[in-house]
């Protein structure tokens, strides 16, 4: 009896949150077009297909007749549609809840798109853990397509990988496709010829189940990848015609129905690993979230994420919930799915996290979620708040300023540095930055005494020295520091930047205070730093910081810095641009100025509604730069700009007194962004006369 070689092949197709419409418009026409074009030409073969949901949004608003298209395909069952977490966040990195939640969603989108229930999944950037097992089962699916190389790592043979296998969580069943991941190892590259032989080699019966993603495979009609795909699918389709009892082509789901399993396994958790030079793929042990470690804007991203899904879960488990609150509960929960998109997370296959416009595409997700949410919770046009949590999970208490315009976070334990600013409308986090560092390397053995205690002994004055690239980041610099050297991160010379600052809130009726303070070496002078963040209902666009400098000997020189990073990226350049206290333009926000004496620095993104102010009350130097990064894993791809660095510095001399208070204001307005938000009559504000702090809260205890 002759075998016969049973071939799967699985499409997908995925966009992250935050791209672009011409993005979506190119993958689409140069990639989706021609895939579906191939699949109505043959007649033979049976595919399955995966559109994530930024793809199917974009489809459906702007291209129905592809959708109608898939309908067809699908109705003549020559297309089985796959399901899986609508916006393919990477499920480990995600709350359980929202993993079902996830998939459910998808589920429902599919339905209403195709009529039909998908019952299966590919695993999103092939991460498993054991749990996924019941809570994909739980969702209603039945099987998912993950690496083959997941299998090898459990110990079995590429022989015996020649169908799907069973494993279990819980008590819940899953059926798990062993695949070929075709555009990652390069076989699509591969002659047609050569590819069927490669697949039709086994001896007796075999399955070979195939992930192919339409974007690399179809990215240009005259494309090597696309001629070649098209080439041996076509020939494929001609062979399923004519040796029908050797060759034919399923989709997983009437795999299931027609053929037993190979037996249960268990996967351990991990994912494909393909760094290696000789081409061989492993499994990573180390955890995916690990990932969250090697960029700390990751890691903020995330704990951010979690927050609004805590916060969403609070609010439906709420016993006081109105009905008119469902509709906004659901928008929140699809603007939190947006923003659990997973490539602006991690450094992956888009590289992401250098992605300025993805970064702020979550942020933004995000911000909107919370709006809803806070639109139930809040119930009043106007309000204050303060709260103190451990908000990034390392056991420190961080300390969240927030009012019904901007939200403000603030962590005393990192050198009392604002980590994050939202502003609510529009919908942006001015501090999505990235910083300019590398990831840190994995710790190696200690060096011997010798050599550490040289290295602690050696001076660190004109060492580069790194910090995150925040707001209200302090600095004591060398008296002469140029700008240039500033760039370079040199010329500073003590602890300030990352050190530990004790704090206190004073909660009001009208305002909330954050004071903090610490005390350091500055050469070999003990100085105290006192830091103040105030804000208000009154001026919910302002920030007002108060900083006092006190502690060194009578006329000691001191250059003292307080760093701010903005994350604008403007969509047109020439909208956007920096303006002095006299309204006259200084320049854009990609040059770098050096301001003198001034006491005031304004920037304008019109595109996004803003108009942003710093306003000092002594006068200062102004150092204006923008904030370049490198991909370490693509060095020849150029820099991005990240942010925008605005350094007001000040040179004095300390007076008898022995203080220095330095005064600030930022101020955010963001009327225009509410105006052209708003189609009815202005938002009114709930005005109460200011009283007297009333609490006092330590923010210094651990979480």
């Amino acid at each position: 009896m002759s075998s016969v070689t049973t071939i799967s092949i699985n499409f997908r197709l995925h966009l992250p949150t935050g791209s672009t419409d011409s993005q979506f418009r190119q993958c689409v026409e140069n990639s989706l077009v021609p895939c579906l074009r191939l699949l109505e030409s043959v007649s033979h073969l049976s595919c399955s297909l995966f559109l994530s949901g930024p793809i199917l949004e974009w489809l459906s608003e702007n291209r129905p007749a592809a959708i109608n298209r898939i309908n067809v395909l699908v109705r003549t069952e020559r297309i089985e549609m796959l399901g899986g977490p609508l916006f393919q966040p990477v499920l480990p990195g995600i709350p359980a809840a929202d993993r079902i939640g996830q998939i459910i969603a998808c589920s429902e989108r599919i339905s209403d798109l195709f009529s039909c229930d998908p019952r299966g999944m590919l695993l999103p950037e092939n991460v498993w853990q054991e749990s996924l097992a019941s809570e994909i089962a739980a969702a209603d699916l039945e099987y998912v397509i993950l690496d083959r190389a997941h299998f090898l790592a459990a110990g079995f043979l590429e022989t015996e990988l020649n169908g799907y296998f069973v494993t279990e969580d819980e008590g819940s069943a899953l059926c798990l496709f062993p695949a070929h991941e075709m555009t990652e190892t390069g076989l699509l590259l591969q002659p047609a010829e050569e590819i069927l032989e490669l697949l039709s080699n086994a001896a007796g019966n075999s399955l070979h189940t195939l992930v192919i993603d339409i974007e690399t495979a179809f990215s240009n009609s005259g494309s090597e990848s696309c001629s070649t795909t098209a080439d041996w699918l076509t020939a494929l389709d001609r062979l399923v015609a004519e040796s029908s009892s050797r060759f034919r082509c399923s989709t997983p789901s009437q795999l299931l129905d027609s053929t037993p399993s190979l037996g249960q396994c268990y996967l351990a958790t991990g994912n494909p690993d393909r760094s290696a030079t000789d081409g061989s793929v492993c499994i990573c042990r180390q955890s995916w979230r690990s990932e969250r470690l090697y960029w700390k804007e990751g890691m903020d991203m995330y704990a951010r994420m979690m927050g609004v899904s805590s916060h969403l879960a609070r609010i439906r488990s709420s016993d006081v919930l109105l009905s008119s609150h469902k509709e906004l509960i659901q928008r929140a929960r699809l603007h939190l799915y947006r923003g659990q998109c997973n490539d602006a997370y991690w450094n992956g296959p888009r590289n992401g996290l250098f992605q300025p416009s993805l970064r702020a595409a979550v942020h933004r997700e995000l911000i909107e979620a919370e709006n809803l949410l806070l639109q139930i919770e809040q119930g009043v046009p106007a309000w204050i708040a303060g709260r103190i949590s451990d908000e990034n999970f390392d056991l420190r208490r961080e300390v969240r300023l927030s009012n019904h315009r901007i939200s403000a976070l603030v962590a005393p334990a990192q050198g009392g540095q604002l980590t994050e600013l939202n502003v609510r409308t529009p919908a942006i986090n001015l501090l999505a930055t990235l910083s300019n560092t590398a990831p840190q390397p994995k710790a190696q053995p200690a060096a011997d005494a010798a050599a550490e205690q040289s290295a602690a002994e050696s001076s660190t004055n004109d060492l580069p020295r790194f910090w995150p690239r925040r707001m209200l980041v302090d600095h004591f610099l060398r008296p002469d520091l140029t700008l240039q050297e500033f760039q370079r991160h040199e010329g500073l010379i003590s602890d300030f930047e990352d050190a530990f600052y004790h704090a206190v809130l004073h909660e009001g009726e009208t305002r909330i205070a954050l004071e903090m303070h610490t005390e350091g070496k500055v050469q070999n002078s003990n100085i105290k730093v006192s830091k103040t963040i105030v804000a208000s209902m009154d001026r919910p666009g302002e920030l007002l910081i108060q900083y006092r400098l006190s502690g060194p000997p009578d006329q000691q020189l001191l250059h003292f810095g307080a760093e701010f990073n903005f994350a604008l990226q403007p969509d047109k350049p020439e909208d956007s641009y920096f303006y002095d206290s006299q309204g006259q333009p200084l320049g854009g926000l990609t040059e770098t100025l050096i301001l003198r004496q001034t006491d005031r620095v304004c920037m304008i993104d019109e595109s996004l509604g803003l108009d942003i102010s710093l306003e000092l009350a002594r006068e200062a130097d102004f150092w204006i730069s923008p904030v370049l990064t490198s991909n370490p894993q693509t060095p020849g791809e150029g820099r991005l700009q990240q942010s925008i660095c605005i350094v007001p510095h000040w040179q004095f001399q300390m007076p008898a007194s022995g203080s220095v208070t330095l005064e600030m204001r930022l101020l955010i307005d963001s009327s225009v962004a509410q105006a052209r938000q708003l189609a009815g009559p202005a938002e009114q504000s709930l005005r109460t006369s200011a009283s007297p702090f009333r609490t006092r809260t330590s923010v210094d205890n651990q979480a």
